[in-house]
């Protein structure tokens, strides 16, 4: 080919000027045009259409062809995946317990108008609620087998006591006395309900029975002190008796000033020597409290949380989240609407960094509770030592006092005065009977306590408790069945979306015409007319607003090919597509008719050999047509058959051989249609499908002009493309498409005339006449409906005028082409 292009091959619409330097092709290459983000003008429409990626355009066009398929595809994914994370996020339960916490003095004889202050209420809390995580209580609870064998503990092994110091959350909701046990998770809530009472009763063996056993053991003691207490008390009156009976006896008025100095002075040492042994006793009570103190859980957790707080990093997130509610403050004062992108964007780095600095605590607390236990306790070791030196010096101060007092008492004896036991014993009489005293009013109120407990508790209260349950453990099921189903529906809508996105993608590969714009702006071919979606029998039948649309679509395209004969010869013209189901037939049937109606000689040929239907379709015989032309078993002025439209004549395609098919490629087939040329004014040929069988390739080097039939929703633009680049490298001129199944709307004036017309424009089907033999008085017989043959031959006789009849009268119910796939 030329590299100067002077006369273009196809009637398209948009070619470029030097797109014969491409071959001709309809399709530029998209080497030709600059990429987007060069100095050009970007890709061809074309290259677009053909090569271009899967944008909203072609999204929406696959899925309105597939919606079908997309939506039951989609809702069986959908489903799956919704079942599938509703089954992968599995129910919650919550379980909660409470309760009442006596702060203070809870005895029987207890003031109960004294208040504890707010910090000491606050002590008492932490107390508890450190005793109620503790590693005692805990592992008190899971000790038991009826716990260890459970489903949710063996869950959680091999530290199931771990697993509880995590997860179980222990408050006091308000700052009361009420404290809230609660657990939340996908654990079995009959398990739950077990493990937290038996949490609840582990830290209640703990706390009040722990604290009855002591009562009981103190109550034994007191009871043994007195019991001690009065049997001296017994012997040393029994003793003050005696010593009574010898004093009377003896009479001495001696040395009365020297017993006086020593009675006061045995009154000293026997006064120091009760001062020390309350010294020595007191010294070994604060070896027990420190001892005590030393090992008590609430001393440990104290010292870790203050650790804690004075850990830097700790300091360090609270100053970032100092500084967070700091900008909230100033963008929420700014902004003055909730829930901006930017304070939402604060409030999710508050909650990580609020995350990070939980995490670092629970792992700073374990790392020092072990650390603390490592460590040797040194204040305990200095309360030991203290005590042992304290001890020691007063134990000799009390030997140094008995010495003395054991040398003023002989002195006294010597004198002759009475004897000072007497004193001393009435002394520790009194002494002894207070105490006692005071050991039977002691055991009396315990015993009165402990009575009150046990009505208490046999009345079902606890008053004198410091803890009571008020409510043992409760589980409720699917609280978050919410959460659940809303993940499931976000994952269901996504699978829902995004397999209606693969239907789209998949449809998308085969590229199927998405309407009259992918020919007339895509691929540049004059788009000639567009046809609704009909079948070749309702678009002849008439009597529809269907027909009537197709008849003025197809009168338009008579009326571009009649104005495009005058300056360009466009005789001959073939009707053919890419692939079969395309429409071809129906628009050469309703073009030939359209053109007759126009009063010019129309002839219809059926140039699809091995699938012809235009015979059934104007109810004619097959045989007798274009093959036995092709073979020479018949003359060409006797293939033609005449049709009740008038100005229309019809070629059937005859019967086909091998002989015939082979024929259509030799030069035999020129002459036929030279011929034919001199008879009437228009040849529509119906031509198979260009990309099955090489049929039309043949036919259309002959004709004069091709017509596209495409059909919308099914033919491939690739396709199209490369029916129109073969057309094109055979020097096929294309005159343009016409496009079927396109939902299109009736004009007003269309509908009005259809409404008022009741003439049809088809005549009735004739009977079926019988094969004719191929003998003379047959051929006779033809030739009087037949056109003349040849200029020649009989060019002077005026070919027969066929009586006019309507179109409703044709029964052609035994054909149908359908242009839906």
């Amino acid at each position: 080919m030329a590299s100067t292009h002077t006369e273009p091959n196809t009637d398209v619409l948009a070619p470029p000027a030097d797109a014969s330097q491409h071959g001709g092709s309809l399709v530029v290459p998209e080497a030709a045009y600059p990429l987007p983000g060069g100095y050009g003008m970007g890709p061809s429409p074309a290259a677009e259409l053909l090569y271009g990626g899967f944008n909203q355009t072609w999204l929406v066009n696959c899925l309105r062809r597939r919606w079908l398929m997309a939506l039951l595809l989609g809702l069986l994914v959908a489903g799956l995946t919704g079942l599938a994370l509703w089954l992968l996020f599995p129910a919650s339960s919550r379980t909660t317990a409470y309760l009442m916490m006596n702060f203070g003095d809870t005895s029987a004889f207890g003031d109960s108008t004294q208040r504890l202050t707010a910090k000491q209420i606050e002590q008492e809390q932490y107390s508890q609620l450190t005793l109620m995580k503790s590693s005692q209580v805990l592992g008190a609870a899971f000790s038991k087998k009826a716990v260890r064998e459970l489903e949710a503990t063996r869950k959680n092994e091999p530290d199931p006591v771990q697993w509880m110091f995590d997860d179980l959350k222990v408050s006091f909701p308000n700052d009361g006395n009420v404290m809230e046990v609660r657990y939340d998770g996908d654990e079995n809530h009959e398990d739950m309900v077990k493990i937290v009472d038996a949490i609840i009763q582990s830290y209640i063996d703990e706390t009040v029975v722990k604290e009855r056993l002591q009562q009981l053991l103190v109550v034994d003691d007191l009871e043994k002190v007195q019991k001690e207490m009065s049997d001296n008390l017994a012997k040393k009156m029994g003793q003050l008796r005696d010593k009574i009976e010898l004093a009377d006896n003896a009479d001495s008025a001696t040395a009365e000033i020297e017993i006086k100095q020593l009675m006061d002075n045995i009154h000293f040492l026997k006064a120091e020597l009760s001062r020390v042994e309350k010294e020595l006793l007191n010294n070994d009570v604060m070896k027990e409290i420190a001892i005590a103190a030393a090992n008590s859980p609430t001393k440990i957790q104290l010292a870790v949380a203050d650790a804690i707080d004075h850990d830097p990093m700790i300091a360090n997130y609270r100053q970032q989240l100092f500084e967070i509610d700091n900008m909230i403050m100033q963008r929420q004062s700014i902004e003055r609407r909730q829930g901006s992108p930017e304070v939402q964007r604060l409030q999710q780095s508050k909650a990580q960094i609020e995350s990070m600095m939980n995490q670092y605590k629970r792992k700073a607390e374990r790392e020092l509770r072990e650390k603390i236990a490592q460590l040797p306790n040194e204040g305990l070791q200095a309360a030991i030592a203290q005590w042992k030196v304290v001890k020691q010096k007063l134990e000799e101060q009390r030997e140094e006092y008995k010495d003395e007092l054991n040398k003023s008492e002989e002195s006294l004896l010597e004198l002759g005065a009475h004897d000072p036991a007497i004193e001393i014993l009435r002394q520790e009489i009194e002494y002894d009977q207070e105490t006692v005293h005071g050991l039977k009013m002691q055991l009396q109120e315990l015993a009165i306590d402990r009575k009150a407990r046990d009505f208490a508790g046999a009345e079902g209260g606890s008053r004198h408790e410091k803890v009571r349950v008020v409510q043992n453990a409760i589980a409720r099921e699917h609280i978050n069945d919410i959460e659940r189903a809303s993940i499931a529906g976000i994952g269901g809508l996504a699978a829902f979306a995004l397999t209606c996105y693969g239907v789209a993608l998949a449809e998308f590969r085969k590229r199927r015409l998405n309407g009259p714009t992918d020919i007339d702006e895509g691929l540049g071919i004059r788009v000639l007319g567009v046809l609704p979606s009909t079948t070749a029998r309702r678009s002849l039948a008439g009597g529809s607003l269907v027909s009537a649309q197709v008849c003025e679509a197809m009168d338009s395209v008579r009326a571009t090919l009649m104005h495009a004969s005058t300056k360009v010869r466009r005789q001959v013209v073939m009707i053919t597509s890419s692939e079969t189901m395309e429409g071809a037939t129906t628009v050469a049937a309703n073009l030939a008719l359209s053109l007759a109606r126009a009063g010019r000689r129309t002839l219809l040929v059926d140039g699809d050999l091995r699938a012809p239907s235009l015979h059934a379709l104007f109810g004619l015989n097959l045989d007798g047509g274009f093959c036995e032309v092709l073979r020479s078993e018949l003359d060409v002025t006797d293939a033609v058959q005449t049709t009740q439209t008038e100005n229309l004549w019809l070629m059937t395609a005859g019967v086909v051989d091998r002989a015939a098919v082979q024929n259509l490629a030799t030069d035999q087939v020129e002459p036929i249609f030279d011929q034919l040329r001199t008879q009437f004014d228009f040849i529509i040929i119906d031509a198979a499908p260009v990309l099955k069988i090489a049929d039309g390739l043949a036919i259309g080097q002959l004709v004069d002009g091709v017509i596209l039939t495409v059909l919308r929703d099914h033919s491939e633009v690739r396709k199209i493309n490369k029916t129109a680049e073969m057309l094109d490298s055979l020097g096929v001129r294309i005159i343009g498409a016409v496009v079927n199944g396109v939902p299109v709307r009736a004009d007003r004036r269309v509908a009005r005339m259809h409404a008022g017309s009741t003439q049809k424009q088809l005549p009735s089907k004739p009977a079926k006449a019988p094969k004719v033999k191929k003998t003379k008085d047959a051929k006779q017989a033809k030739a009087d409906v037949a056109p003349p043959a040849a200029p020649t031959a009989v060019a002077d006789e005026p070919l027969p005028e066929p009586p006019r009849s309507p179109a409703a009268e044709i029964d052609i119910d035994d054909f149908e082409i359908d242009l839906e796939d």
